[in-house]
This record gives C-alpha cells, sequence and structure tokens, in this order.
C-alpha cells in the first residue's frame, strides 16, 4: 500500500462515519452495510479452526472482517459486535469500531537488506 498515515486515518474517518467524510458520501449506506456485513458465518461451511483468518470472534464481509462475537478466548479480545477491522501483508492494520465512536490505524515501514546501510557502516536496528 501506498500512502500517508494521514490519509489513512481520514479513511477510517470515513469508515467510523459510515461512509461519509467532510460532508460527501463515498459509500452509499446499503454499500456500507453490505461491506461490513458478515458473509461467512454459520451455515456457509466455514471452517472456524486455528487456521481461520480473521480470528476467533470474526466473521468476514466485503475487504473487511466483522466481529461477529466476542470468541471463546480468553480474556476475550477488546472490541464491539460489529466492530470491522483490516489487517495486510504490507503492515497496515485498520480497526473501526462504531459502536464506541473509536478507530485505530497502523502502519509499519518493513525497511530493505540495503536499507541499513550508509557510508559503509552497519547500522543495528
Amino acid at each position: 500500500m501506498v500512502s500517508t498515515i494521514a490519509d489513512f486515518a481520514r479513511y477510517g474517518q470515513m469508515l467510523l462515519n459510515g461512509g461519509t467524510l467532510d460532508g460527501r458520501t463515498y459509500l452509499a449506506p446499503k454499500t456500507f452495510a453490505a461491506m461490513t456485513s458478515d458473509h461467512i458465518g454459520p451455515g456457509t461451511g466455514v471452517a472456524r479452526n486455528i487456521y481461520y483468518y480473521p480470528g476467533d470472534g470474526f466473521g468476514y464481509g466485503y475487504g473487511f472482517g466483522i466481529r461477529s462475537n466476542p470468541g471463546v478466548n480468553m480474556p476475550t479480545p477488546p472490541g464491539s459486535p460489529g466492530e470491522i477491522k483490516w489487517d495486510s501483508a504490507s503492515g497496515v492494520y485498520i480497526v473501526v469500531d462504531r459502536a464506541e465512536d473509536c478507530f485505530s490505524c497502523d502502519a509499519e515501514l518493513a525497511l530493505g537488506a540495503d536499507s541499513c546501510h550508509h557510508g559503509g557502516q552497519e547500522d543495528h536496528l
């Protein structure tokens, strides 16, 4: 993903607002509802085992993990039913909890092997 954390935070705010930002609608209410509904709940045949993504207590919508229940892990992880999340292999993570009126976005910078070399000296991170 190529972006800034500020732009990613605006995306989080738009999701928290239900698809609108700064008075402009980016996702129609029906579209937002479809994207943030669990489409692999009970009866779909999707196995919920240790390899299940997006994790215990979550179903999956169109592009987001959807918290459908607290899960069975103890202690139960924080979050509300309906919370949405997305995390990528590139180190970008967002969670939006509309019931708590909050969101969090994180971005990790993965340094390549050559990025630690400066003028013949090696930095140890």
